[in-house]
């Protein structure tokens, strides 16, 4: 009897110990391809909308504020924004697979917003939005933003 109790411990240790290192191994690789995500290089629009959602997940405030637009209405000052946006989190998934359109020094970039209804389940609401840019000094900024990807600073116009 006590042979048969020695065998269902290791057992059951062996099968711990195993989680416990798959777990870790998720962790890991989670991580490491957070760190991969790098900013984009190119001077297009989508690259100045990506680079800002980016720069949002890393509350790396600093480069977001760069990528606003001196003609934005009510765009704070950097210690403003930065203190604005402390608090903020992204709560849904955000894609830049949709159209950019160019009209000269304007620019128009569609994405989408993916938000998963509850844990565990597959159903997903997905609605698109639209970020406006502006060429300043050959560099595309942010005009417009959606208010998902807005802080509080925005709505204190005034």
């Amino acid at each position: 009897m006590e042979q048969k109790t020695n065998s269902q411990d290791r057992f059951f240790w062996g099968m711990l110990l195993g989680l416990v290192l798959l777990a870790l191994l998720a962790v890991v690789i989670a991580w490491a391809r957070r760190k991969d995500t790098a900013y984009r290089t190119d001077n297009s629009p989508s690259a100045t909308v990506y680079n800002y959602i980016l720069a949002l997940q890393r509350n790396d405030w600093e480069r977001a504020y760069q990528l606003l637009s001196d003609e934005m209405p009510c765009k704070p000052s950097l210690m403003d924004f930065g203190t604005e946006m402390q608090d903020f989190q992204l709560f849904s998934t955000v894609d830049i697979v949709g159209e950019t359109f160019v009209d000269d020094n304007h620019a128009w970039v569609t994405i989408f917003f993916r938000q998963e209804e509850a844990p565990f389940r597959f159903s997903m609401m997905e609605y698109p939005a639209r970020v406006t840019l502006v060429r300043e000094n050959g560099q595309w900024k942010i005009l417009e933003l959606p208010s998902e990807l807005e802080g509080s600073w925005y709505w204190r116009c005034d």
